[in-house]
């Protein structure tokens, strides 16, 4: 057997999440068209929770567009129960950084592999 090597920075952020697709970015522009426009009140009437007054209306990010597009498309919440905050959908017990957790026993997997090799430094670099 080979030694395997543990790849400097593979655990960084910007090698472990998903960028934006253009469709969803396409998506949020549309939205921003729309609310631009918006001379009827048509967003806060159809969205009353998410949207419970002009104010955040005209400050919503796109993050916040984006997450209200994952409710009524994606996971079929009605855009009359959208709301802004992610607690209200998902159950706070859900909150936990899985890569963190799971990070502690890849740890004490490598450690104890004989497939793998890992080299102690007193300064990082």
């Amino acid at each position: 057997m080979t030694d395997k090597p543990i790849l400097i920075g593979g655990a960084l952020r910007e090698h472990s999440n998903r960028g934006v697709t253009k469709q969803t970015t396409g998506a949020v522009e549309t939205m921003r068209k729309s609310i631009a426009k918006n001379t009827k009140n048509v967003w806060l009437e159809q969205f009353p929770l998410f949207f419970p007054d002009q104010n955040s209306l005209t400050t919503a990010t796109d993050t916040d567009l984006v997450w209200l597009s994952i409710q009524t498309q994606v996971l079929g919440i009605s855009s009359y129960s959208a709301v802004r905050l992610l607690d209200k959908v998902i159950p706070p017990d859900f909150f936990y950084d899985a890569k963190y957790i799971n990070s502690i026993l890849l740890d004490e997997l490598i450690r104890n592999s004989k497939d793998w090799t890992t080299k102690d430094y007193d300064t990082y670099e």
